[in-house]
């Protein structure tokens, strides 16, 4: 590092904790629908049913459930289907269907178990969607999407199977769920087997149209990257499969932090050189990079940004040459160690 002036990220922002032994799996006989969440006739919450994620409150993280813990009892105005299996609140963004739309589904792959009906809380709102990713992974899940069913508050459900999350964003991870994640990459991937590429692949955010952050020049910066061996990708011009294909040829992959990342625990073992504009790292990515096994390198990149007046988190990579030349730096530096 003493040829750049990049620092290495510090702090997590978010818990990164291994959990040890088994996710658990609990039949309901009867349970009633309230606050996205599911609750026993005694009014009582059923913990692995509700939305729960590691969240920063004055300056420390907690294990955040967001349903109340107790409800009093209500008669129900609506009766659901028997014998479902609970997905719970469904998620739509790429980062969060795969980290938490996901997190119960776990329990299929892992006993091939059919279920007739699948049940949600939002569906209604997500189903007109036409996402390849879900498409694709509920294909290999073996889950037929005109049997999801929207379930609305106080419907009463039946002999419901709740399985524990197998992965909470920002706070922790069954070793379970990197393989069950690789599994599904192992499908996505098919017999493709191919040479990893020697030459870094660098992940560009120049195009995303609704980042949460932009980063003004990153378009030098892939030009001078590009000039140097790195090849550049768009990941959002790409096709869902044609992003995991393109995971599967490269070993080194670069880029400013992003969902993007994520794609990492459908393969494991990868060199990551995630680029940040501060000290943090989320917690969610240093999880996925663990259990993946990935070999993990964040770096803190301020000294090669400028905040611009941008109300919007918006930076300009004033030296985008120098940032280039340095990465490309620790990229030989990593690969010869």
């Amino acid at each position: 590092m003493k040829h750049s002036r990049f620092e290495i990220c510090a702090q997590t922002f978010g818990r990164s904790i291994r959990a040890y032994g088994s996710p658990s799996v609990t039949l309901h006989p009867q349970v009633l629908v309230k606050h996205d969440s599911l609750y026993n006739t005694y009014g009582g919450l059923i913990a692995h049913s509700t939305y729960c994620t590691g969240e920063g409150t004055d300056g420390h993280f907690h294990y955040h459930v967001y349903a109340p813990d107790i409800i009093d009892p209500v008669p129900h105005s609506a009766t659901g289907p028997s014998g479902s299996f609970w997905i719970g609140y469904f998620h739509t963004h790429f980062g969060h269907f795969l980290t938490s739309t996901l997190q119960r589904l776990w329990y299929l792959k892992a006993t091939d178990r059919h279920f007739e009906y699948f049940t949600c809380v939002n569906y209604d709102e997500v189903s007109g969607r036409n996402d390849a990713f879900i498409s694709k992974i509920f294909d290999i899940l073996k889950i037929d999407e005109g049997k999801i069913l929207n379930v609305r508050d106080l419907s009463s459900l039946h002999d419901i199977v709740v399985a524990e999350p197998v992965f909470v964003e920002n706070s922790h991870a069954y070793p379970a769920w990197a393989g069950f994640m690789r599994s599904i990459g192992h499908c996505l991937t098919g017999k493709r087997v191919s040479r990893p590429k020697m030459n870094p692949l660098y992940l560009s955010r120049d195009r995303v149209r609704s980042a949460t952050r932009r980063y003004l020049g990153e378009d030098m910066l892939c030009e001078a990257l590009e000039r140097m061996g790195v090849d550049i990708c768009h990941p959002e011009e790409l096709q869902f499969q044609d992003q995991i294909n393109l995971w599967s040829e490269y070993d080194i992959v670069i880029g400013f932090s992003g969902s993007a990342f994520i794609n990492s625990i459908f393969f494991g073992g990868k060199h990551i050189i995630i680029l940040n504009h501060d000290d943090y790292i989320f917690g969610t990515q240093r999880m996925i990079d663990s259990e993946a096994r990935n070999r993990s390198l964040y770096l803190n990149t301020h000294a090669y940004l400028q905040k611009t007046s941008d109300p919007h988190e918006t930076y300009e990579i004033t030296e985008p040459d120098r940032l280039a030349i340095d990465l490309v730096r620790i990229v030989q530096t990593l690969t010869r160690n």
